[in-house]
C-alpha cells in the first residue's frame, strides 16, 4: 500500500478487516483493545497500539490478523492476535533498502537496513527513525431535558498523539549444514509519546443569561527504552519435519507522567481560578523471558505439532500521587494510592495439535495447558498476594471449500484476559 508505506503499523491496519482504527491511532481487533501483538512471531514488551505505532510500515512484509488463535499459542487476548512480519533480505552478497517518509500535519519517518548473505552466514544491520503528530477537534453539544428546564452543554476538545521512535537492531543467521540452523538477533530503542485533551466548555438553560464556563487540560507523557534479544535453533528432519528451539528477552525502562486540572474561565476561556489539579508519576521497568521448544512432523496425510514453554514476567513499578491543595498552591502527596509494585508470573505450558481432512472438510483440533503462579508485593501491604492456578485451553478448527471461491469457517478457542498488576 504505497500510501500507507510512510506511515506506521497502524497505517497499514486502517483497511484490514475486522480492524477499526480511530483518529488517534488507537487500533482494536473486533471491537476490544485486548489483544496480543507479535512482531516476527514473537511478543512485544509493549502492548496494543502502542506497539504498532512503533513499527514502521516499510519494514513490513505482511501483517497476519489471527482472530481465533489455536491451541499452539499463548492464551492471552481475547481478541485474537496481531502478528507483524517483518522484511528480511534473501539476496547474496551486500543488498539494503533505505526509506524516507514526510507526510502533512508533521509526520516524519526514516529508516534503513544492510544486509550481507555469503554462503551459509547472513549478517545484518538496521535503524528505524519516526515522529508523527495526531490532532483532532471535536464539538460536542448536549441537550438534556429536564423538569427544571432544557440543559445545554458545549464543548470544544482538542485531541493530541505524538509518537517518537529512534531505534537499532542486528543480527546474524549461521546455517550450520542443511538441516541445522541458527540466529542471533538484538534490538535497542528510545521511545515516546505524548497524548491528552484540552477542553473548553460551557453550560447553561435556555433562556437564562446566567452562563458557566470551565476548560479542562490532560497531559500524559510516556518515554523509555526497549532492548531485546532472540537466540533462535533449528533442526530439520525432513520436508515439514523440524524441532525448533527459541530464547526470547525483552525489557522497557521508562518514566509516566500525568497531569489533569481543571478551571474556572470567563467568556473567552481564559482561566480565572484553578478548581483541582493532579498528577502522577510512575517510574517503571518490566521484562519478560520465554523458552519455547515445538515440533512438527508429518503423520500420513496429517500434520502433528507439539511444544513446550515457560514464560516469566516482572514488573517493577512505583507511583507517586499528587493532589494540588488549591487553597495554598501546595503539591500534596496522597498516600493512598502511592505506593511501589513487584509483581512476577511464572507460567509453564505446554500444547499438542493434530490437522487433517476428512470428507472434504480440513480440521485442526488441538489442546494448551498451562500451571501458572503469580505473585503481587505492595509496599503498603504487609503480606504478598500470591495465586496459583492450572488451565485447560481446548480448541478446534473446521474449514469447507466450496467450487475453489468459497470457504466456509466454524472455530472454537478459548482466550482469556489476563490481568495486569494495575486491574
Amino acid at each position: 500500500d504505497i500510501v500507507a508505506k510512510g506511515g506506521t503499523a497502524v497505517s497499514v491496519l486502517e483497511n484490514t478487516p475486522s480492524v477499526l482504527v480511530d483518529p488517534q491511532g488507537n487500533v482494536s481487533l473486533r471491537g476490544s483493545y485486548d489483544y496480543i501483538v507479535l512482531i516476527d512471531g514473537k511478543p512485544s514488551v509493549l502492548k496494543g497500539s502502542d506497539a504498532l505505532k512503533t513499527i514502521n510500515a516499510s519494514n513490513i512484509k505482511q501483517i497476519e490478523v489471527i482472530t481465533n488463535p489455536s491451541a499452539k499459542y499463548e492464551a492471552d487476548g481475547k481478541a485474537g492476535i496481531i502478528n507483524i512480519i517483518q522484511k528480511k533480505e534473501k539476496l547474496q552478497g551486500v543488498s539494503g533498502t533505505a526509506n524516507i517518509g514526510i507526510g502533512t500535519l508533521d509526520k516524519y519517518s526514516a529508516n534503513g537496513l544492510i544486509n550481507y548473505r555469503k554462503k551459509k552466514v547472513n549478517v545484518f544491520a538496521g535503524v528505524d527513525f519516526a515522529k508523527n503528530k495526531y490532532i483532532s477537534n471535536l464539538t460536542i453539544d448536549n441537550i438534556s431535558y429536564l423538569e427544571s428546564g432544557t440543559q445545554v452543554i458545549h464543548e470544544q476538545v482538542e485531541q493530541y498523539n505524538h509518537n517518537d521512535n529512534l531505534s537499532g537492531k542486528a543480527g546474524f543467521d549461521f546455517d550450520l549444514n542443511e538441516k541445522n540452523s541458527f540466529s542471533l538477533s538484538g534490538n535497542y530503542g528510545v521511545l515516546g509519546y505524548d497524548q491528552g485533551a484540552h477542553a473548553a466548555y460551557n453550560n447553561y438553560f435556555e433562556g437564562s443569561e446566567i452562563k458557566n464556563y470551565y476548560s479542562s487540560n490532560s497531559d500524559m507523557d510516556v518515554a523509555g527504552k526497549v532492548a531485546g534479544i532472540n537466540l533462535d535453533y533449528t533442526h530439520k528432519y525432513g520436508e515439514n519435519h523440524t524441532l525448533s528451539v527459541s530464547n526470547y528477552y525483552s525489557s522497557w525502562d521508562g518514566v509516566d507522567q500525568n497531569l489533569v486540572s481543571e478551571y474556572t474561565t470567563d467568556d473567552n476561556y481564559d482561566a480565572q481560578e484553578i478548581n483541582s489539579s493532579l498528577k502522577f508519576r510512575k517510574d517503571n521497568f518490566n521484562y519478560q523471558y520465554r523458552l519455547n521448544v515445538d515440533y512438527k512432523r508429518p503423520v500420513k496425510t496429517a500434520t502433528f505439532e507439539a511444544g513446550v514453554q515457560y514464560r516469566y514476567e516482572n514488573r517493577l513499578d512505583d507511583y507517586v500521587f499528587e493532589n494540588l491543595d488549591v487553597e495554598t498552591d501546595q503539591w500534596v502527596v496522597n498516600n493512598y494510592y502511592t505506593y511501589e509494585l513487584d509483581y512476577t508470573n511464572d507460567i509453564y505450558s505446554g500444547y499438542a495439535t493434530y490437522s487433517d481432512q476428512k470428507w472434504g472438510i480440513g480440521y485442526m483440533v488441538g489442546v494448551r495447558t498451562e500451571y501458572f503462579t503469580r505473585t503481587i508485593k505492595f509496599s503498603n501491604d504487609a503480606d504478598p498476594y500470591e495465586y496459583e492456578k492450572f488451565m485447560l485451553y481446548p480448541s478446534v478448527h473446521l474449514t469447507k471449500s466450496f467450487k475453489e471461491k468459497h470457504q466456509f469457517q466454524l472455530s472454537y478457542s478459548r482466550r482469556i484476559n489476563r490481568p495486569q498488576p494495575w486491574l
